[in-house]
C-alpha cells in the first residue's frame, strides 16, 4: 500500500487498466464478427470502435464495439431501425445475444471468453461517390442516427497518455456513481480539455470543473453532424449527473489541497472516497 500520491495514482491506474494491446483485442473480435456473419450479409466494411480502440476501457467492465456496415439495398432499404437491428440478431439466433437496451443501437453477442461484443449495424450515406456518414438504428425511438465514428477515433489518437489515464479514472468514478454519463460523452468532454503530462490530483480537480461547465448545456457532436453527444440524458438524469459532478468537484478540490499542503495521507484517503475501492489505501 502506498504512502505518496504519485505511487497511489500509479497503482490505481494499474488496477483499472486492461493489460495487453486493447486495439489488437478489438480488431480480433471484429474479425470474429465478420467470420460469423460474412455468409449472411453483404458486409461493405467492419471496424472496431469504442473504448478498447481509444485505450480507455476499464478492467473488468469492457466490451468490444464493432460497426458492421451493410449493403443498404440488400439489408436496410424499406426497413425501420428496429427491424434493421432485429435482422442482425435473428442471424445470430443460435448464439447468446441480447439487445443493448441503454442506447438501443447494438446487439450484444456473448463469447465464452472476454470480451463480449456490441455489434452496431450501419449503412453508408454517400455524396457524389464519397461516404458522407453512416446511419445506425436507434430502436428506443425507432429513428436513424447519423454518425462519423472515425472522426472520434482519430481525435482520441491525439490525446496524451496522461489524458487517456484521466479518462479511465473519470469512467471509474462514473461507474461507482450510477453511470449517468456514457463512455463516449466522457471522452468527448475530455477532448476539449488540454493535454497534460503530470500532476493527476490537480488535473482531476480541474477536469471535474470542466465537466461541470460542459454538463450545463447540450454538447454538439464532434463529427459536425446534427445532434448532440448528450441527448440521451433526460432532464432529471442531467440534473442528477450535474449534482454528482458538482459534489465530486468539491471533494477533489479538498483532496488536491491536502496533497498541495504535503498531507498525502489525508489526500489518499479523500481520493479513495471519491474513486472507490480500486483506489489504493494509505499505508
Amino acid at each position: 500500500m502506498p504512502y505518496t500520491i504519485p505511487v497511489s495514482f500509479d497503482k490505481f491506474i494499474e488496477r483499472i487498466s486492461i493489460t495487453g494491446n486493447q486495439a489488437d483485442t478489438a480488431e480480433s473480435r471484429c474479425q470474429s464478427i465478420v467470420s460469423l456473419l460474412g455468409k449472411e450479409f453483404n458486409i461493405l466494411e467492419a471496424f472496431p470502435l469504442g473504448s478498447l480502440v481509444s485505450g480507455t476501457s476499464l478492467s473488468g467492465y469492457a466490451d468490444a464495439d464493432v460497426m458492421l456496415v451493410l449493403n443498404y439495398g440488400m439489408h436496410a432499404e424499406n426497413k425501420l431501425p428496429e427491424e434493421f437491428l432485429q435482422l442482425v440478431r435473428d442471424k445470430l439466433s443460435e448464439y447468446n445475444t441480447r439487445m443493448a437496451k441503454k442506447n438501443g443501437q447494438a446487439v450484444t453477442l456473448y463469447f465464452k471468453t472476454w470480451p463480449n461484443v456490441d455489434i452496431v449495424p450501419a449503412y453508408r450515406v454517400t455524396d457524389n461517390g464519397s461516404i458522407y456518414c453512416y446511419k445506425i438504428p436507434n430502436a428506443n425511438d425507432n429513428t436513424w442516427i447519423e454518425t462519423r465514428p472515425k472522426i472520434h477515433i482519430n481525435n482520441m489518437k491525439k490525446a496524451s497518455e496522461h489524458k487517456v489515464h484521466l479518462i479511465k479514472m473519470i469512467k471509474e468514478w462514473n461507474r461507482k456513481h450510477s453511470s449517468y454519463l456514457s463512455s463516449f460523452h466522457i471522452e468527448v468532454m475530455a477532448l476539449s480539455y488540454d493535454n497534460f503530462y503530470s500532476d493527476y490530483p490537480w488535473h482531476i480537480y480541474q477536469f471535474f470543473e470542466h465537466m461541470h461547465k460542459k454538463i450545463q448545456s447540450y454538447l454538439p457532436s464532434p463529427s459536425g453532424l446534427s445532434g448532440y453527444v448528450d441527448d440521451y440524458l433526460s432532464y432529471s438524469d442531467r440534473l442528477e449527473a450535474s449534482n454528482r459532478i458538482e459534489a465530486a468537484l468539491g471533494k477533489t478540490r479538498d483532496a488536491w489541497l491536502a496533497h498541495y499542503n504535503n498531507n498525502d495521507k489525508d489526500s489518499i484517503e479523500k481520493f479513495g472516497k471519491i474513486f472507490g475501492d480500486r483506489f489504493p489505501s494509505y499505508g
